[in-house]
């Protein structure tokens, strides 16, 4: 009965623990990747926040424009002295004097008008707008560092396969030969070849497991998934296909926030270099306050007190300031336009670069291919003249050495086209461009 007991539990604990790890795994797209960035990545939130600060100040900076009212309530308590004379200078004394004083009222204040606030508002709003750009340009540089992290672990993950076929192979070597030393065709010089190989195989499927471990945690990280998950990822169906990647100039500076930032950058040292002259007109203020005075307070003894007034100001020389700042802000316009058409200028040449760089991936490919399929067809040829007793084992070692070597250079032929697709996307500002319906 105990012997039962402790089976029934042996197995509801490995039913628990299959589950549990069956739920751990993590299937992850492209499509995911891309989306999950703007709710997971760190940096895109902190990001965030800076807009929201930006916002903040938009509306601090507006309250200028609109009337300040405050409530001020006192009670004052004054002693002093005052000097009284008798008839001679030798006769003067002080009288002591307390006076109470009960205050409360409400003040006003507005600018009637003020160029200057009207301006730094108008700023505000452009500084606020190009935190926004900025913003979603960061999104695109982050969704493009994580779609980079998930090919290159996509590529790792290629390359365990590969090496796990490469053991495969050796080891089928392997006991190829050790049945071809029992028949007599084979060496014992051959068997040693074939264990050498698949210890250098096991060898690098170790190396190969670290590099698979930080690519899949650095992958992690951007997203800010739970460490101790499983990560599987998986074929997007939605994935864009190689003709898809036509360059469009136009499609490009219409969508790279990073250029739209910059533009509206130009636009906001246009108007502070045009608003700077502003500060030569006359400033108009209206002012004033309402309320009730007495000696103490809430001694229904008050009297009403109000004031009002206008104010009119209006530089006449202030040391040559406000020119000062013209200058200034006319040196910051220049720079932003060369900053736009640096800009500008780079996106055209670096688009027609990525078309050069697609279109070699892309052959490479199939190039690579082909060496595969050629490689296979070696290494069968080679195993026949072994398995026949033509020829040793070295030249089936020597194939499946030239087999790896083609391998190796699909899964890298395939990883830079992605490469070449992610920078096609990125250049023309928008990463969901890799899928089919971004």
């Amino acid at each position: 009965m105990k012997k039962l007991s402790a089976y029934l539990f042996c197995c509801l604990l490995f039913t628990f623990s299959f589950q549990l790890a069956k739920a751990e795994i993590c299937r992850l797209t492209l499509k995911d990747a891309i989306n999950a960035v703007e709710g997971e990545n760190l940096q895109v939130l902190l990001n965030r926040e800076k807009v929201e600060e930006a916002l903040q100040s938009l509306y601090y900076v507006r309250g200028n424009l609109l009337p300040n009212v405050s409530l001020i309530a006192n009670q004052q308590r004054t002693k002093g002295a005052v000097p009284i004379n008798s008839g001679g200078q030798s006769d003067i004394f002080f009288a002591t004097n307390i006076v109470n004083s009960a205050n409360i009222q409400i003040k006003g204040h507005y600018s009637v008008v003020d160029l200057r606030k009207i301006a730094n508002y108008q700023l505000a709003k452009m500084g606020y707008e190009i935190s926004i750009l900025a913003y979603e340009a960061l999104k695109q540089e982050v969704m493009a560092e994580v779609v980079k992290a998930y090919f290159f672990h996509q590529r790792n993950i290629k390359r365990m396969r590969a090496i796990e076929s490469n053991i495969n192979r050796d080891q089928t070597l392997l006991e190829m030969t050790k049945y071809q030393l029992q028949a007599g065709t084979a060496s014992p010089i051959d068997v040693t070849r074939s264990q050498v190989r698949l210890s250098s195989d096991f060898k690098e499927k170790v190396q190969q497991e670290t590099v698979l471990l930080q690519s899949e945690m650095s992958l992690k990280q951007l997203l800010d998934l739970d460490l101790n998950l499983k990560l599987q990822l998986e074929r997007d169906p939605n994935e864009a296909s190689p003709q898809n990647y036509e360059p469009s100039i136009s499609f490009a500076f219409n969508n790279r926030y990073d250029l739209s930032q910059a533009e509206c950058q130009l636009e906001k040292n246009l108007f502070d270099c045009k608003s700077s002259n502003w500060d030569y007109f006359p400033k108009l203020e209206a002012g004033g306050n309402i309320g009730r005075t007495s000696a103490t307070a809430f001694d229904n003894k008050s009297k009403e007190t109000w004031t009002i007034g206008l104010g009119l100001s209006m530089p006449i020389f202030d040391g040559f300031k406000i020119h000062s700042n013209y200058l200034k802000a006319k040196a910051s316009v220049r720079a932003q336009q060369y900053a736009v058409k640096e800009l500008k200028n780079e996106i055209m040449a670096n688009m027609m670069v990525n078309q050069q760089e697609l279109a070699s991936a892309y052959k490479q490919i199939h190039i690579t291919q082909e060496q595969v399929q050629l490689g296979e067809r070696e290494l069968e040829f080679a195993k026949i003249r072994f398995e026949s007793g033509a020829a040793d084992n070295l030249e089936v070692i020597k194939a499946q050495a030239d087999l790896t070597s083609f391998q190796d250079a699909l899964v890298d032929a395939e990883y830079n086209y992605d490469l070449s697709r992610l920078n096609w996307a990125h250049i023309h500002g928008c990463i969901q461009l890799l899928l089919q319906n971004p």
